[in-house]
């Protein structure tokens, strides 16, 4: 970033340099207001810090100049030695962030200004990357959101002078600024129908009522936010700015929530379901089974001489021969089936609306398949045993007996087969 500092000190300008540079930022001088502008002419200063003392004018001169110029967005940091209550207050309300001591400045307060900024350039950048879509009958209101947008090169936004053309319209929104009186409807009812199809965008209402009572409303309706006109320009970004960093925090606590879930019943290692999840998945089938009459079958498998795998070739290679096994399995059975590892080399699937029959033809269907694996190591080669069993009105647990003791009777049996 570039950061430029107007500042009649010398010692200070160091102390501020020494700070800037030392979080790996750009650090610009002057001293006096027509070597500032002269700076601001050639480069786009991310954010400005001046003191009170300057060669050429007070720094609320500058203040005011920087106000009144195309450099009014830049935000201004007063640094000074005046802890006056007055010029606070004077100069906050010509737009400065802050108004800080030079003897509380330091690394962290700068940080916070930075991280301010660079937040306020990335919410920018989502924002151009969003569709907005406006609605207002006013002509007048439109024109200004839109010189608003265009101004900060927002440009993916769609202007509407009535619902029925945004309604008809066959583009998705991710934003919508919607007034709250519209011809042969009204914002509220706009509202509701938007929220019916997608309820994950942001609303912003706006309005030339200020009435509590209304804003309360429309909020509980809704609406995410409520705007009255006439809005300052620089408010009204900021709003929808921040509506922008809330539903990107709400996005990555779900994506956050998804994963802690999918780790939660998910097998480490063969990134099948785990045991706890697969039983409980078993009794939900079942349940669903006995209401609707459905079939239900299950397939536990076991792989053959696993302990001979990882005594001939390591437990990594086990491990891999468990991971390369999971893959083919899912990789084999139909989307609605469901598969997790019932424990050490074991495999548990649950099969819904299949009969016994047709569970025989999975099962083999997954054992030749095991059986064509081919590994690196020479000379391995990896063969299944399988149980099926068939629900038949009783409980979960009694399912995985059945398939369990078909399972002991193929390993008897000969292993690398079905029963």
């Amino acid at each position: 970033m570039k950061i430029l500092h107007v500042e009649h000190s010398k010692m200070i300008r160091k102390a501020s340099r020494d700070i800037i540079e030392s979080l790996g930022h750009e650090y610009l001088e002057s001293t006096g207001v027509k070597e500032t502008f002269d700076i601001l002419e050639k480069e786009k200063i991310d954010l400005l810090i001046t003191g009170l003392e300057l060669d050429d004018l007070d720094g609320e001169g500058l203040i005011e100049l920087i106000a009144d110029s195309k450099n009014s967005m830049t935000p201004i940091v007063v640094l000074t030695s005046y802890d006056n209550l007055e010029i606070r207050k004077k100069l906050f309300n010509l737009g400065v962030v802050d108004y800080q001591l030079k003897k509380n400045f330091n690394h962290n307060r700068l940080k916070t200004y930075i991280n301010a900024i660079q937040l306020n350039e990335d919410l920018l950048v989502t924002m151009k990357s969003l569709k907005v879509a406006v609605i207002d009958d006013s002509i007048l209101t439109v024109k200004i959101i839109q010189n608003i947008f265009e101004l900060n090169k927002v440009t993916n936004v769609d202007y509407f002078l009535d619902a029925s053309s945004l309604l008809e319209s066959d583009r998705d929104y991710d934003i919508y600024i919607i007034d709250l009186v519209l011809p042969e409807t009204t914002g509220e009812a706009l509202i509701s129908e938007l929220k019916s199809v997608e309820k994950d965008n942001i609303i912003i209402m706006i309005s030339s009522t200020s009435n509590f009572k209304t804003i309360s409303h429309i909020l509980n309706s809704g609406a995410d936010d409520f705007i009255v006109k006439p809005f300052d320009a620089n408010t009204f970004l900021v709003r929808i700015k921040n509506h922008i960093k809330q539903h990107i925090l709400m996005k990555e606590l779900e994506e956050t929530n998804e994963k802690l879930l999918k780790v939660s019943i998910t097998d480490g290692l063969t990134q099948v379901f785990n045991h706890k999840y697969i039983i409980h998945r078993l009794e939900e089938e079942c349940i669903r089974s006995e209401r609707y009459d459905e079939d239900l079958s299950i397939i536990l498998l076991d792989l053959d001489y696993f302990k001979k795998v990882n005594d001939t070739y390591g437990h990594q290679c086990g491990d891999e021969v468990l991971r390369r096994v999971a893959e083919t399995i899912e990789d084999t059975i139909r989307e609605s089936d469901i598969v997790g590892r019932y424990g050490g080399e074991e495999f548990l699937i649950i099969l819904p609306n299949t009969s016994k029959e047709a569970c025989y033809q999975v099962a083999n269907k997954i054992r030749q398949a095991i059986s064509e694996i081919k590994f690196e190591q020479e000379g391995l080669k990896v063969t299944i045993s399988g149980g099926v069993s068939t629900y038949m009105h009783f409980s979960y647990s009694q399912m995985i007996m059945t398939a369990d003791m078909n399972l002991l009777s193929a390993k008897r049996n000969g292993k690398d087969r079905i029963e």
